[in-house]
Protein backbone atom coordinates (compact mmCIF):
# COMPACT_ATOMS: atom_id res chain seq x y z
CA UNK A 1 0.00 0.00 0.00
CA UNK A 2 1.37 3.41 -0.96
CA UNK A 3 1.11 6.16 1.64
CA UNK A 4 1.41 9.70 0.33
CA UNK A 5 4.20 11.88 1.61
CA UNK A 6 3.27 14.75 3.91
CA UNK A 7 3.72 17.20 1.03
CA UNK A 8 0.94 15.38 -0.86
CA UNK A 9 -1.62 16.18 1.81
CA UNK A 10 -3.91 19.05 0.91
CA UNK A 11 -3.87 22.22 2.98
CA UNK A 12 -7.54 23.22 2.86
CA UNK A 13 -8.61 26.81 2.63
CA UNK A 14 -10.75 28.19 5.42
CA UNK A 15 -13.28 29.47 2.86
CA UNK A 16 -13.61 26.05 1.19
CA UNK A 17 -13.86 24.27 4.55
CA UNK A 18 -16.53 26.74 5.69
CA UNK A 19 -18.59 26.19 2.53
CA UNK A 20 -18.45 22.40 2.45
CA UNK A 21 -18.65 22.11 6.24
CA UNK A 22 -21.67 24.41 6.24
CA UNK A 23 -23.44 22.43 3.53
CA UNK A 24 -22.67 19.06 5.17
CA UNK A 25 -23.61 20.46 8.59
CA UNK A 26 -26.94 21.58 7.17
CA UNK A 27 -27.52 18.06 5.79
CA UNK A 28 -26.88 16.71 9.30
CA UNK A 29 -29.36 19.15 10.86
CA UNK A 30 -31.93 18.35 8.15
CA UNK A 31 -31.61 14.64 8.96
CA UNK A 32 -31.88 15.51 12.66
CA UNK A 33 -35.12 17.46 12.11
CA UNK A 34 -36.51 14.62 9.99
CA UNK A 35 -35.65 11.83 12.43
CA UNK A 36 -36.95 13.87 15.36
CA UNK A 37 -40.29 14.30 13.58
CA UNK A 38 -40.64 10.83 12.06
CA UNK A 39 -39.24 8.79 14.95
CA UNK A 40 -40.52 11.14 17.67
CA UNK A 41 -37.18 11.18 19.41
CA UNK A 42 -35.90 14.05 21.53
CA UNK A 43 -32.20 13.79 20.68
CA UNK A 44 -31.52 17.40 19.76
CA UNK A 45 -27.83 18.01 19.07
CA UNK A 46 -28.32 21.77 19.26
CA UNK A 47 -29.54 21.42 22.84
CA UNK A 48 -26.76 18.92 23.49
CA UNK A 49 -24.02 21.39 22.51
CA UNK A 50 -25.70 24.57 23.75
CA UNK A 51 -26.79 22.92 27.00
CA UNK A 52 -23.22 23.04 28.27
CA UNK A 53 -23.34 26.83 28.12
CA UNK A 54 -26.86 27.85 29.19
CA UNK A 55 -30.14 26.47 30.55
CA UNK A 56 -32.27 28.73 28.32
CA UNK A 57 -33.67 26.53 25.53
CA UNK A 58 -33.66 29.25 22.83
CA UNK A 59 -30.06 30.18 23.63
CA UNK A 60 -29.09 26.51 23.76
CA UNK A 61 -30.29 26.02 20.20
CA UNK A 62 -28.60 29.20 18.95
CA UNK A 63 -25.26 28.45 20.64
CA UNK A 64 -25.62 24.78 19.72
CA UNK A 65 -25.98 25.74 16.04
CA UNK A 66 -22.85 27.90 16.23
CA UNK A 67 -20.88 25.06 17.86
CA UNK A 68 -22.31 22.53 15.38
CA UNK A 69 -21.21 24.61 12.39
CA UNK A 70 -17.74 25.25 13.84
CA UNK A 71 -17.29 21.51 14.33
CA UNK A 72 -18.63 20.87 10.81
CA UNK A 73 -16.04 23.25 9.37
CA UNK A 74 -13.26 21.58 11.36
CA UNK A 75 -14.36 18.12 10.20
CA UNK A 76 -14.57 19.31 6.58
CA UNK A 77 -11.03 20.72 6.85
CA UNK A 78 -9.78 17.40 8.26
CA UNK A 79 -11.52 15.50 5.44
CA UNK A 80 -9.97 17.75 2.79
CA UNK A 81 -6.53 17.40 4.37
CA UNK A 82 -6.67 13.63 4.77
CA UNK A 83 -8.49 12.78 1.54
CA UNK A 84 -5.29 11.57 -0.22
CA UNK A 85 -5.06 8.84 2.45
CA UNK A 86 -8.58 7.55 1.79
CA UNK A 87 -9.41 4.69 -0.59
CA UNK A 88 -10.42 5.51 -4.16
CA UNK A 89 -14.10 4.81 -3.56
CA UNK A 90 -16.88 7.06 -4.85
CA UNK A 91 -16.84 10.43 -3.05
CA UNK A 92 -20.01 9.95 -1.04
CA UNK A 93 -18.80 6.53 0.21
CA UNK A 94 -15.44 8.03 1.20
CA UNK A 95 -17.24 10.81 3.06
CA UNK A 96 -19.51 8.40 4.92
CA UNK A 97 -16.56 6.15 5.85
CA UNK A 98 -14.50 9.12 7.07
CA UNK A 99 -17.30 10.54 9.21
CA UNK A 100 -18.28 7.15 10.62
CA UNK A 101 -14.66 6.66 11.73
CA UNK A 102 -14.88 10.03 13.49
CA UNK A 103 -18.20 8.97 15.01
CA UNK A 104 -16.73 5.66 16.22
CA UNK A 105 -13.69 7.39 17.72
CA UNK A 106 -15.83 9.88 19.64
CA UNK A 107 -18.68 7.56 20.66
CA UNK A 108 -16.80 6.22 23.71
CA UNK A 109 -17.12 9.71 25.24
CA UNK A 110 -20.92 9.31 25.37
CA UNK A 111 -20.97 7.85 28.91
CA UNK A 112 -19.07 10.92 30.14
CA UNK A 113 -21.46 13.27 28.30
CA UNK A 114 -24.41 11.35 29.67
CA UNK A 115 -23.15 11.62 33.25
CA UNK A 116 -22.12 15.28 33.12
CA UNK A 117 -24.56 17.00 30.76
CA UNK A 118 -27.00 19.22 32.70
CA UNK A 119 -29.89 18.61 30.28
CA UNK A 120 -29.52 14.82 30.44
CA UNK A 121 -29.22 14.92 34.23
CA UNK A 122 -32.39 17.04 34.48
CA UNK A 123 -34.32 14.76 32.10
CA UNK A 124 -34.89 17.50 29.50
CA UNK A 125 -32.71 15.50 27.11
CA UNK A 126 -33.03 11.69 27.09
CA UNK A 127 -30.17 9.42 28.11
CA UNK A 128 -27.51 9.10 25.45
CA UNK A 129 -26.64 5.56 26.52
CA UNK A 130 -29.22 3.84 24.34
CA UNK A 131 -29.20 1.89 21.09
CA UNK A 132 -31.69 4.39 19.73
CA UNK A 133 -29.23 7.28 20.20
CA UNK A 134 -26.46 5.14 18.68
CA UNK A 135 -28.47 4.54 15.48
CA UNK A 136 -29.71 8.14 15.35
CA UNK A 137 -26.11 9.34 15.39
CA UNK A 138 -25.15 6.91 12.64
CA UNK A 139 -27.99 8.15 10.41
CA UNK A 140 -27.12 11.80 11.02
CA UNK A 141 -23.46 11.15 10.29
CA UNK A 142 -24.38 9.32 7.07
CA UNK A 143 -26.21 12.46 5.92
CA UNK A 144 -23.18 14.60 6.81
CA UNK A 145 -20.62 12.25 5.28
CA UNK A 146 -22.49 11.54 2.05
CA UNK A 147 -22.91 15.27 1.50
CA UNK A 148 -19.30 16.01 2.43
CA UNK A 149 -17.96 13.37 0.05
CA UNK A 150 -20.31 14.25 -2.80
CA UNK A 151 -19.09 17.86 -2.93
CA UNK A 152 -16.23 18.61 -5.31
CA UNK A 153 -12.80 18.10 -3.78
CA UNK A 154 -10.41 20.96 -3.29
CA UNK A 155 -7.67 21.01 -5.90
CA UNK A 156 -4.14 20.28 -4.82
CA UNK A 157 -1.78 23.19 -5.08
Amino acid sequence: MHWPAMNQLIRPSLRRSAVIGGIAGTAYLTEMALDMRVASNRYDDLVLWGGFVTRDRARQRLLGAAIHYLLSIALAAAYCTLSPLLPGWPGWVRGVAFVQIENALLYPSVPVLNALHPEVRSGRLPSLLTWRYFWVEIARHVAFGATLGALPKERQR
